[in-house]
């Protein structure tokens, strides 16, 4: 049997250089992780005292687990690289792996590649994958050659609106408070795409209604999106119930669209014909940006 994705899994290495980070947060400090979620996480190499802030307390620790949140910053210059895997607390293990040129369509982990690695079409480099830190991915792993451990697990997408569609808006009961209004962009993203498409952004909660087919294993949530500001932050909730925090902290004014995907698990949907997603971002936090909305349901 051939293990399942969870919808929440995801693998980041945070790798600066120098006096480089995430960014400089209100107290000074150069932050060059920070995560949502529960995981695991390790650090690689560090040339400055690195401090490890992990679900409220601090602590030093190698590698150290999490159930909320991670921060990570150094006390000084210096390199440092520091590998998260959120959703799991081991890596998934398995004998069956398989090599793939080129492309590999399915959901599964990849545990090594040859170039650059791009899951899922994020326009986004994935970190280099090992078998301490496979790289899951949900529909697609892109390399000039692959290996991969394949999933029990198809994605189906399952809806798809854009924020420029009224009709589509209308259809599914989307409200919102404190919005701007939608602008075209035309800008790049990251791996160099070039793209042109609606955004907006808002403060307060926007919340729409979602058809889920009959079984699932839980959801994933993409929005395509403007990182001008960063550190964009919301709460999730499915029919009035906390799911957790979504939380994009980087930010590109030059290469300004980005995909954040964002999961929900199946404890939220099973047995539900439809439900309620509201996305409510706190006071203080940047403005949620949104352009394009996909969901797409995890099914074994």
């Amino acid at each position: 049997m051939r293990p399942t994705l969870l919808p929440q899994e995801s693998v980041r290495r945070f790798r600066f250089f120098g006096s480089d980070g995430l960014y400089v947060d209100h107290l000074g400090r150069r932050v060059v992780a920070d995560v949502e979620g529960a995981g695991v996480a390790w650090v690689e190499v560090t040339e400055a005292p690195l401090y490890l802030v992990r679900d409220e307390g601090t602590e030093a620790s190698f590698r150290t687990p999490f159930t909320q949140s991670l921060l990570a910053h150094t006390g000084g210059p210096g390199d440092v690289s520091v590998a998260v895997m959120v959703g799991r607390d081991q890596p998934v293990q398995s004998l069956d792996v398989i090599e793939a040129p080129g492309k590999f369509a399915g959901a599964g982990w990849v545990v090594r590649a040859e170039g650059p690695l791009i899951v899922d079409e994020r326009h986004d480099f994935a970190p280099a994958p090992s078998e301490a830190l496979p790289v899951p991915f949900f529909r697609i792993a892109e390399a000039a050659r692959l290996w991969i451990v394949p999933a029990e697990t198809r994605c189906e997408m399952i809806d798809r609106f854009s924020i420029d569609d009224t009709l589509a808006l209308k259809a599914r009961g989307w409200r919102v408070q404190n919005i701007s209004k939608v602008n075209l962009l035309a800008s790049r993203f990251i791996d160099g795409d070039s793209h042109s498409g609606s955004v907006a952004s808002h403060l307060n909660v926007a919340a729409w209604r979602v058809s889920l087919p009959e079984a699932n294993d839980g959801l994933l949530l993409r929005k395509t999106y403007d990182r001008f500001h960063g550190r964009q932050r919301a709460r999730v909730h499915v029919d009035g119930r906390f799911v957790g925090w979504w939380y994009e902290p980087g930010q590109d004014r030059l290469a300004r669209w980005a995909v954040s995907d964002f999961g929900i698990p199946a404890e939220f949907t099973t047995g539900k014909s439809q439900i309620e997603i509201a996305i409510d971002p706190p006071a203080g936090a940047p403005l949620w940006s949104v352009g394009e909305i996909s969901i797409w349901a995890l099914r074994a």
